[in-house]
């Protein structure tokens, strides 16, 4: 690969990640968020029942509602409803629960996908990530292409 070549992706890279820093600036700085799916747009994730689920919601739902907090240059979602559960993947699918400060298994990536959404892929678990691909929300690898693993940060007030 050319010097050219190299810099031009590194330069992509380096933009990618202040265009996601940006992003998780904004969302924090808007509080707590609604995570809504691209492909079923009807459909945002939420513990309402007790366990993560993507569906419809309402309005007022405040299991809906998370809040991003960066920790080593990666975000965990906290739930406004319930404040001590966080998604994570520690005991292998998706769930929302107690952790511990350091559990990667609790620290997400934000990738930047197309049209503003962002793919929600794990720090633990490399390549996985959340989606609805098969009807239910689970976190696993996904297709670059999939609506289903694209989600968009909506303010929640």
């Amino acid at each position: 690969m050319s010097i050219r070549l190299l810099r031009i992706s590194a330069m992509t890279l380096l933009a990618a990640v202040f265009a996601l820093s940006a992003a998780v600036e904004a969302a924090n700085a808007k509080g707590f968020q609604r995570i809504q799916n691209r492909w079923k747009p009807n459909e945002y994730i939420h513990i309402e029942n007790g366990e993560v689920e993507a569906g419809p919601i309402e309005p007022g739902w405040w299991s809906a509602q998370w809040k991003i907090e960066r920790v080593d240059g990666f975000v965990r979602f906290r739930n406004k409803w319930k404040p001590d559960q966080y998604l994570h993947v520690e005991h292998g699918e998706l769930e929302a629960g107690e952790i511990e400060p350091g559990w990667w298994s609790a620290m997400w990536i934000l990738e930047p996908a197309e049209a503003g959404y962002v793919r929600i892929c794990n720090r633990w678990k490399e390549g996985t990530c959340i989606h609805i691909e098969h009807g239910e929300i689970e976190a696993g690898q996904v297709e670059d292409g999939w609506w289903s693993a694209m989600w968009r940060l909506r303010p929640a007030n």
